[in-house]
């Protein structure tokens, strides 16, 4: 089990997210909260039959988690106290994007919305994806980095 991201609760506790083995050599997203002291109170595994392979991101939002990971694109999971989902969103796969790297799906909230970002392979190179949704976890805008030298980097928008 590896944990990526880790954010206080509501009543004090904490709840982490990352990458479990469930035991048939696949990796699963899991979702733990812990009171303050570390014990386990819940453990959740966010749409494991729909490729959500590992959270990355666990984010406090509306009285509520938002989980975030990735497998071949973003998964974006809204979960109740209690790590019931409530909703599920899975981005597309961006324009021109053919592969995936890793399960590396990473996002932040801003204001009332999310901005997400994975590394995608394509025929021309490695691109980091970013991309912005409101409220509702809809699609605003699609840029794309990509890694040219040690610290330089072209930014372009996408259609």
């Amino acid at each position: 089990m590896r944990f990526y991201s880790i954010t206080e609760t509501y009543s004090g506790g904490y709840v982490t997210c990352g990458i479990e083995n469930n035991g048939s050599f696949d990796d699963v997203a899991v979702v733990i909260n812990v009171d303050g002291l570390g014990n386990e109170i819940w453990r959740k595994y966010p749409m494991p039959s729909n490729g959500f392979k590992s959270c990355n991101t666990i984010r406090k939002y509306q009285n509520k988690f938002i989980a975030i990971g990735g497998s071949d694109t973003i998964n974006i999971v809204k979960m109740d106290l209690d790590g019931s989902t409530i909703t599920h969103k899975r981005l597309p796969r961006p324009t021109g994007a053919n592969s995936w790297l890793s399960t590396d799906g990473k996002g932040e909230l801003y204001n009332d919305g999310l901005i997400t970002y994975k590394n995608f392979g394509s025929a021309t190179g490695i691109f980091t994806y970013i991309t912005r949704l409101d409220s509702n976890f809809n699609s605003l805008d699609t840029f794309r980095i990509r890694y040219v030298s040690g610290d330089c980097f072209i930014f372009s928008s996408l259609p």
